[in-house]
Order: C-alpha cells, then structure tokens, then sequence
C-alpha cells in the first residue's frame, strides 16, 4: 500500500487527484494541503511514502522552498513533483534538491499512477514530456553518445531490452506479468522520449543498443 500526501494549492485539482487515487486499491490519500505550513502541519503527524508537490503553493512559499528546508524528511519519503511548469532549469533544480520525480499536468491519469508506483518503488520518474525535452536539449557536438535509456523507467529499460532479445509485445507481456495493452502504452512512452515513429525503428534501437551492451 502507497501512502500518499497531495500539496496542491487548487482545490479542484486537490479534489480530482484523490477521485483518481481512491480507485486505486494500491494507493491511500492520507492528507491534503494548500500551502507548506499545512503541509508541514501534516508531516508532524505522518510521513507518507509518497508526496505529490506542486511548485506553486499558496502563501508565497514554493514547493521548491519545501524541498530545500526539508532535506532531512526527503530521506523518509518520495517527492512527485506536479506542475505545469516545463522549465528544465526547474525540473533539473528539483531533482537536484532531492525530488525523485517530475511530471507535468499535461500528462494523462495512467502517467500519474505510473510516476508514483515508479517512484515508491526507488526510481527515478520523469515524464514522457519532459524526457523528449531533455533529450532534445542535449548537445549535439558531444562526443559521449547519450544512452537511449537514461530517460526511461525501469519498467521501461525492461521492455526496451527484452524487445532488444527479440521479444514481441505479447511475449514481452507474458514474460513480465502485465497486459499486452499495458506493453503497448509503454512502447508508445519509449517512443516518444526517443523521438522515434515506428515500432520498427523502435526495435532496430533496441536490437542496435543491446549489441552495444554486449560489446562493452
């Protein structure tokens, strides 16, 4: 069971996370805030395993004011950050000071569930969205190749690797226990963050890269 607090300062958002959330029988809404004194008012009394922050929050102090005077609580939980803001200056500060994932409010409910199950779970979460801008932003002129992989999920590098060994999509799904339709929205997250069309091209990066591993 995930333990979860939302800090949010619009109520409708607030209200429509915990709609999403309470049918989910993995995850427990154990708190709600506006600003971060509630939110520390709340922390007082229970640390979730997960906190959904927003940047912005009432009563001028930021989610990211949170994040830098409460280091010490980010070693007993797990920081979402969920904003509108795509700012990678931003979302590179906030994984720098200690939030372990950042999703933007474009991104669709199965997102949501995604990044918090991927978090709680000790990884690192960045959106579909968010992953394709920081590759994008990535020099062109150095000399390191950038990983394929090191904006993709755990869950994500799996399926990535096994369609690497030649697997399809429904042996992929049977081999690691989750729906095909499941396989299906991860390839298409894959894609995205790879900036790749097909599902051909997809599986020749994937065979490409797998070789490369191998000659390591």
């Amino acid at each position: 069971m995930i333990r979860m607090i939302i800090a949010d300062d619009h109520e409708l958002i607030r209200l429509g996370i915990e709609t999403v959330m309470s049918k989910d029988p993995e995850i427990t809404i154990i708190g709600a805030a506006s600003s971060v004194a509630e939110l520390e008012d709340l922390l007082m009394k229970e640390v979730p395993q997960v906190l959904l922050l927003d940047i912005s929050l009432e009563h001028r102090r930021s989610g990211m004011d949170f994040l830098a005077l409460h280091k010490d609580l980010l070693q007993r939980m797990r920081v979402l950050i969920l904003s509108m803001n795509e700012n990678l200056s931003l979302v590179q500060e906030a994984v720098s000071l200690g939030a372990a994932g950042y999703l933007t409010k474009l991104e669709t409910t199965f997102h949501l569930l995604s990044a918090i199950r991927t978090v709680a779970q000790g990884d690192l979460y960045l959106s579909p969205h968010i992953s394709k801008l920081l590759l994008e932003s990535a020099p062109a002129s150095s000399q390191e190749p950038v990983s394929p992989v090191r904006y993709l999920t755990k869950k994500e590098t799996l399926i990535f690797d096994l369609l690497g060994q030649g697997l399809t999509t429904r042996e992929i799904a049977k081999h690691i226990n989750i729906t095909r339709s499941t396989v299906s929205t991860h390839v298409e997250n894959i894609k995205f963050k790879l900036n790749i069309n097909t599902i051909q091209e997809l599986i020749y990066k994937a065979l490409d890269w797998k070789h490369t591993q191998q000659e390591l």
